[in-house]
């Protein structure tokens, strides 16, 4: 008999999908810099993360996914996100904490491009 899975026991789909990517671009100004398009208050959770990770791509050139899920909790369907980076994933994640793993990500990247340009 073999060891029950971790996404067994927790309920968590592992053949999650990832149904619409987000593209986005920074645009440059005279006054700084944007990303297009912004962030729309109207989308749902799943697109907002997926616009956080397109602006980790273009900002930091690391892939972010995020992916529902599908977790329950005493076998009732529960919001939360998977989040994916160069192979390997996290969750399940609140919204919050999955945009918070989302902002690790990008200052790590950016930790890691410091500290390569001050060798």
């Amino acid at each position: 008999m073999r060891s029950p899975r971790w996404s067994d026991l927790f309920g968590i789909d592992p053949n999650f999908t990832t149904d619409t990517e987000i593209t986005v671009r920074r645009v440059c100004t005279s006054t700084g810099s944007r990303i297009d398009p912004p962030l729309e208050d109207a989308w749902g959770d799943l697109q907002k993360l997926r616009w956080k990770a397109a602006v980790a791509q273009v900002d930091c050139g690391v892939a972010v996914t995020v992916n529902n899920a599908n977790y329950t909790v005493n076998g009732k369907p529960y919001p939360a996100f998977v989040v994916g980076v160069e192979g390997a994933s996290s969750g399940p994640h609140s919204v919050g904490t999955a945009w918070a793993v989302i902002n690790g990500i990008i200052y790590g990247a950016g930790a890691v491009r410091r500290e390569s340009v001050l060798r």
